[in-house]
């Protein structure tokens, strides 16, 4: 959790000079959010950043121009949909489209994970696949980085 935490401030105050779509993207978010900063609110803008600025303007507005046809329209389809649903909790409909894309996100890694575990058993050990999920649920990015 404290690794969690850490990660998070470091990419909301260093990383976010260095990302170029985030700012042009997401001013209009973050301007309507500056009058409150709440935690929630600092959570949710951590999370809006890379790839995920694009799926969320994708998911708020559908394909408006060429550029975001590169993007695959599956997630922020059932993003959009679980962000309707989410929004009977959460006051405001962009916060609520985050913690969607942050949930369909984390499904689909658990999902990953489970079908992962049983290509392994399939094809070593029962042993080696709990090792080898593990590895994966705790660094996810060691794939591209072999």
């Amino acid at each position: 959790m404290c690794l969690t935490f850490f990660l998070l401030t470091f990419s909301t105050h260093s990383l976010y000079s260095y990302q170029q779509s985030s700012p042009l993207l997401l001013s209009s978010l973050h301007r309507a959010w500056s009058h409150t900063i709440s935690p929630l609110r600092k959570l949710l803008q951590a999370f809006s950043r890379w790839d995920g600025v694009w799926y969320l303007k994708i998911a708020m507005n559908g394909y408006p121009t060429e550029q975001p046809t590169a993007f695959f329209p599956l997630s922020p389809m059932i993003t959009r949909y679980l962000g309707k649903v989410i929004h009977l909790f959460l006051p405001d409909h962009k916060e609520s489209l985050i913690v969607a894309g942050l949930l369909l996100a984390n499904a689909a890694f658990l999902a990953a994970l489970f079908f992962f575990y049983k290509i392994c058993v399939y094809m070593y050990s029962e042993r080696v696949a709990n090792k080898a999920v593990m590895l994966l649920a705790v660094y996810p990015l060691q794939g591209w980085q072999l």
